[in-house]
C-alpha cells in the first residue's frame, strides 16, 4: 500500500481505492481538498479509482467550502 502523509491527513493507495484519514481539527478547503486529489491521482497513476474518507474525527470546513457545498445541494 502506497501512503503519503499531508499533516491534515493521510493518503493512502492500494488498488483500486484511494483512502483519506483526516485528523482531528483538519480545516478543509479548496486549496487542502485539490491537494488531496492531485496525491490521491499521484498514488493511482491517474487510472480510475475509488474513494473512501474517514472523517472520524472533528473536521472543520472553511466557510467558502460550506457555501458551495450548501448550493450543490439546492440543484
Amino acid at each position: 500500500m502506497q501512503k503519503f502523509d499531508l499533516g491534515y491527513c493521510t493518503v493512502q493507495y492500494k488498488e483500486p481505492i484511494v483512502y483519506f484519514t483526516f485528523r482531528e481539527g483538519a480545516e478543509l478547503g479548496f486549496p487542502k481538498m485539490r491537494e488531496c486529489v492531485a496525491i490521491a491521482e499521484r498514488l493511482s497513476e491517474k487510472q480510475p479509482y475509488f474513494t473512501f474518507a474517514s472523517v472520524r474525527q472533528n473536521v472543520n470546513f472553511t466557510i467558502e467550502r460550506r457555501k458551495v457545498a450548501a448550493e450543490a445541494g439546492r440543484h
